[in-house]
């Protein structure tokens, strides 16, 4: 009997396997008018880190040596505030080192422009220092190092408070050469033109288009949709990330503090962009992360204005009416364009910039009515608050 022939029966058809799909590692390059929602796979900078970034960064909204320069211009013309003489020494808002170089009636100025520059640079110097040290001591990626100090744009800080003192002895050194020796004029000169093209340098190397690599995005400490984004990547339950979010006097608290925006970088962009810069931008909302080049160049106008002391009655009134105005129009900037995420920030700029505007203006007609020792007074107490 012949052996039958075996009928090989196929067994189950195998799944194929499911190609990974590339998960986004970043927001999309997009910009809706609107802040955009997290999209599956945003980069969001832990919030505990921006809590910390922006607490620093909204502490520097407002320029301190606004107000007290506005008190000490010399507004009438006249009289010499001891604040800006030559001979005296500056104000720590001005020159926080204090100590004058040379024996030239410009001493202080020129101290001033040297130490101020000086402590920038210690300070820049300090932070790739200690990124560097991460490297070598505990083997971090240079990038990450970087990331962890926040360089560079923890210069900031100290950039813009030093700023007004900086371009004000600037200015007197380049403004009156006759006052020293000739390298001194020529150092003022120098830092005057630093000055004058650093909001420049910011915008084209940062912040104008093309090159600005960021986006704001709802904060996932009072966003539920966000919150359960950032936990889905991270793996943890969806309910539970909503349990988290801050709710009731907890979440409008949050929001006076620190705003309802964060920033994340854009898809493409460089690893760590918003860590390394953010700083220049992260106390701004969304589509106003230029106005501190807005900042930048109000103080550094007031600084040239108070350099200059006209002798002729109406240059004395044209320079009185050109610092009311460039006051008038950053305050209206604030008022207009709310630009920043911290409503405790638009608060403390507004009155500091409203107030600073209003003192001017009252210095300024009190003058024009032959010093009306009311209007000074009440010029005085806005500048002292």
């Amino acid at each position: 009997t012949p052996i039958p022939t075996p009928v090989l029966t196929p067994g189950p058809t195998p799944l194929p396997t499911p190609t990974p799909t590339a998960v986004p590692t970043s927001v999309p390059t997009a910009e809706p008018t609107a802040a955009p929602t997290p999209k599956p796979g945003a980069v969001i900078p832990l919030t505990e880190k921006n809590i910390a970034i922006k607490a620093s960064s909204g502490a520097a909204a407002v320029n301190p040596g606004g107000a007290k320069l506005a008190a000490v211009v010399g507004f009438d013309c006249e009289v010499q505030d001891i604040d800006l003489s030559s001979e005296q020494k500056l104000d720590w808002e001005f020159h926080p080192l204090g100590f004058g170089i040379g024996s030239s009636k410009q001493k202080y100025f020129f101290g001033a422009v040297i130490s101020n520059l000086g402590i920038i640079v210690v300070f820049l110097g300090l932070n790739y220092l200690i990124a560097w040290a991460q490297v070598a001591l505990f083997g971090v990626p240079l990038d990450t190092a970087i990331f962890y100090v926040r360089a560079p744009g923890l210069v900031y800080i100290p950039m813009m408070w030093l700023l007004m003192g900086t371009s004000i002895s600037a200015s007197n050194l380049a403004f009156f050469p006759s006052r020293a020796p000739a390298g001194v004029a020529i150092v003022g000169m120098v830092a005057l033109v630093l000055c004058a093209s650093l909001p420049v340098a910011m915008w084209m190397l940062l912040l104008k288009p093309g090159k600005f690599q960021a986006t704001a995005v709802p904060d996932a400490k009072i966003d539920p949709e966000a919150a359960a984004i950032v936990a889905g990547f991270a793996g943890e339950d969806g309910a539970g990330a909503a349990k988290k979010v801050y709710t009731g006097w907890k979440r409008k608290a949050y929001i006076l503090v620190f705003g309802r925006e964060v920033w994340v970088r854009k898809e493409g962009s460089p690893d760590y962009f918003v860590e390394k810069y953010g700083l220049f931008f992260e106390q701004y909302r969304h589509h106003y992360h230029w106005f501190s080049l807005v900042e930048m160049a109000q103080i550094i106008i007031i600084a040239l204005a108070s350099a200059w002391k006209p002798s002729e009655g109406g240059m004395c009134t044209l320079r009185n009416v050109l610092i009311t105005i460039v006051l008038l129009f950053f305050f209206l900037a604030i008022v207009v364009l709310r630009p920043y995420n911290s409503v405790l920030d638009m608060i403390t700029a507004t009155a500091m910039s409203g107030m600073m505007f209003l003192a001017v203006l009252l210095m300024a007609v009190a003058i024009g009515m032959g010093g009306n020792q009311g209007l000074m007074t009440w010029a005085g107490y806005l500048l002292l608050v």
